[in-house]
């Protein structure tokens, strides 16, 4: 296995890489340059290494033949094809400098149910006849699940499960995971499968949740996954009310500061039963399923009123956990 880092290469060097790793575009409309000939697209990345043009159109030609289109195709406009047809040409321009390593950016998702088979066949030939790591982005499971030798299952960019196809969809470990397999559907309306419902938005990936990003939404989530004070203030001003949860009668909350990322302070005009304010807490956490409260490290009674302290939020690393099956759970 050949390893670079393109952040320690000279732009040179960089250059010279390039022939060894391309790319196919998910949208075949807008990735081919209208005002190219469907030969001169293929021929471009030949005749910017130094390619003859007369060579690079021959090798165009023979392209064009793997990825099952005609020598008639080397004089047509990108919009006299079908999205299909168009997408092969992309195949076959990524294919033009004989690299090793393709990246398949959601190539069928443009293209109808009947062409995204045939597209899928033509890799998994190519992949096969020229020895190609071909790394495959996909939101459809199944289609993963045909062409894919490993499956690497990522939530908001960062890897949360790697494994063998295979092992993936016989024993998902990440919650994550799991929720996903569950939302494939069955084409046998007799057979029953449990839905994983998640809960909540999908946070930003620009601002994600400390410690595990997926805790927000986890039903399994506990203390170790990372709550923070912004997530507990409201389920906090929440039970805090006396009208829902009446042993808190004597208590009147006036104030909920976020001091930092792990310590809440509840300020109280009147404070006569703290006790109860750790008890209702822990029935709500139990009796609602509130997993934020899991997050609670300590309760701290003052003249301020109560100070509450959370577990630091760490991030789960990604592990192996037997076979070479990777996952970045506490869970595991």
């Amino acid at each position: 296995m050949k390893k670079f880092s393109i952040f320690h290469m000279g732009k040179n060097d960089v250059r010279e890489l390039r022939k060894h790793m391309q790319i196919v575009f998910q949208d075949p409309y807008s990735s081919l340059d209208p005002r190219y000939l469907i030969k001169d697209i293929i021929a471009e990345p030949l005749r910017s290494f130094g390619w003859e043009s007369k060579e690079a159109y021959r090798r165009a030609e023979e392209l064009l033949k793997e990825v099952g289109l005609g020598p008639e195709f080397m004089n047509k406009f990108p919009h006299e094809l079908s999205g299909g047809q168009r997408q092969r040409v992309a195949i076959a321009r990524a294919l033009a400098l004989k690299p090793e390593f393709v990246v398949l950016d959601e190539p069928t998702s443009a293209l109808d149910v009947s062409v995204q088979a045939q597209v899928l066949n033509l890799l998994e030939d190519l992949r096969k006849e020229f020895n190609l790591t071909m790394p495959f982005i996909s939101h459809h499971i199944l289609v993963v699940r045909h062409i894919a030798d490993r499956i690497m299952v990522m939530y908001l960019g960062k890897i949360v499960e790697i494994a063998e196809t295979r092992e993936i969809f016989r024993n998902p470990l990440h919650p994550y995971t799991q929720a996903l397999l569950s939302a494939v559907p069955v084409p046998d309306p007799k057979t029953k499968r449990m839905r994983i419902h998640l809960e909540g938005e999908v946070p930003s990936p620009v601002n994600p949740p400390k410690g595990c990003s997926f805790h927000t939404r986890c039903k399994f989530a506990f203390e170790k996954c990372g709550w923070t004070s912004d997530e507990l203030v409201e389920y906090l001003r929440l039970v805090m009310d006396p009208t829902r949860n009446e042993e808190l009668r004597g208590n009147v909350l006036s104030e909920i500061q976020i001091i930092s990322d792990t310590e809440i302070l509840m300020k109280f005009s009147e404070l006569k039963n703290p006790g109860s304010i750790k008890g209702v807490i822990e029935k709500e956490k139990i009796n609602n399923n509130i997993r934020a409260f899991y997050g609670i490290e300590s309760f701290e009674f003052s003249g301020e009123g109560v100070r509450i302290r959370l577990y630091e939020p760490k991030k789960p690393e990604l592990k192996d956990v037997g076979n070479g099956h990777m996952v970045a759970c506490f869970l595991h």
